[in-house]
């Protein structure tokens, strides 16, 4: 969809806050909600209610609102999510401490947009989203535009029914922070094919990782505290494969970007999800009640997929023994050592016995 922004009008305008037509003001409404910003009851009638005609082009303070929001949204968001903290990351393989815009140079967190956002926000502005087709081009998107989609998806999905409508769109589905995030959504296939990890290992997508590490540990604990609640075994067969595929895809890319750092919060998600002592396997499983599978196996396959989580231990715990190896005259050292004291920090011995001990409970013959 292009986008047409109005002449400036020739008159100067008025002091006081800028007057926006009635289409642009929907439209920043919904960008706060997006953004996080404002809460579903105050938009969702704006987005699955009556359709508002588009109007032929914006005007420019319209244009300059959005900008303004969406860049300082962004930032917003990834400050409060981990950015303030005084944590360390990996940089050119040495460990280096502060906020990430202390130990990030200007150069690598900027923020470049596409057109595609606006082209987005318009849309969901003047049509419901099940009435015309929507999605970006075949061109490639900028970190910014895939960390503003993925945000956005986060807050879209409050919306009911709103989910089914978005999750099959190239700009979510090929999305690799939608993917860690939600894989269940994406994950319709038997055989489900997460996009590529790489990018998101160099700068700024790399940056907004560190930024979102508390975030992301959160939201996984969270997720299999939630798992039960899933009844259907077809969902939640569903979804341990969509997480076992995502997962592992992170996981091998952050290796060979040796970037072991930037899934830390993996190790911080286990750590609190296992700290409960005597966890059983029913804690996950627990609420599977419809659509039991009558063979044995399906019903194996199925509760091995609800521990898809506590299946990424393993790589993890291969990361340390590795770690262990590094001496102090190799390159990896700095890094290793950065990973010794995490894991030690965070319980890694104790997180991997225990995860040990539950998958052991799904094959009492598995080695472990």
């Amino acid at each position: 969809m292009s986008v047409t922004v109005a002449p400036p009008p020739n008159s100067p305008g008025a002091s006081g806050p800028p007057a926006v037509p009635r289409f642009e003001y929907n439209l920043l409404r919904i960008l706060r909600f997006v953004l996080g910003f404002a809460p579903p009851e105050q938009t969702e009638l704006l987005i699955q209610g009556r359709m508002h005609p588009t109007p032929p082009c914006l005007s420019p303070v319209g244009v300059q609102l959005v900008r303004d929001t969406l860049a300082k949204g962004l930032v917003r968001r990834l400050a409060h999510a981990g950015g303030w903290r005084n944590a360390a990351f990996l940089r050119q393989g040495q460990p280096t401490t502060g906020r990430a815009w202390e130990r990030v140079p200007l150069a690598e967190r900027l923020l470049a947009f596409s057109p595609d956002p606006l082209a987005f926000l318009i849309w969901l502005t003047a049509t419901r989203p099940g009435d015309f087709p929507w999605d970006r081009e075949e061109s490639p998107s900028t970190a910014a535009d895939d960390l503003f989609f993925a945000v956005a998806y986060e807050n879209l999905r409050q919306i009911p029914d709103l989910i089914e409508r978005l999750n099959g769109k190239r700009v979510f589905r090929e999305n690799a922070l939608c993917w860690l995030l939600f894989p269940g959504d994406f994950g319709g296939t038997e055989a489900p094919r997460p996009p590529d990890f790489a990018p998101w290992f160099q700068p700024p997508r790399s940056v907004f990782l560190e930024c979102l590490e508390p975030m992301l540990a959160r939201h996984w604990v969270q997720t299999e505290r939630e798992k039960s609640r899933i009844e259907d075994w077809r969902i939640m067969r569903r979804q341990g494969q969509a997480e076992a595929v995502a997962l592992s895809a992170f996981l091998a890319a952050a290796e060979a970007a040796q970037r072991p750092d930037l899934a830390r919060f993996l190790l911080r998600a286990l750590a609190e999800l296992l700290r409960v002592p005597d966890l059983s396997r029913e804690f996950w499983t627990g609420g599977l009640r419809e659509f039991r599978p009558t063979r044995l196996a399906d019903r194996l396959e199925t509760e091995q997929a609800a521990f898809a989580f506590l299946q990424q231990a393993e790589v993890l715990e291969r990361w340390n023994r590795r770690s262990r190896t590094v001496s102090y005259f190799d390159e990896e050292y700095a890094a290793s050592q950065l990973w010794k004291r995490d894991w030690e920090t965070l319980n890694g011995d104790q997180s991997v016995t225990e995860a040990q001990r539950l998958l052991a409970t799904l094959n009492p013959l598995r080695p472990t």
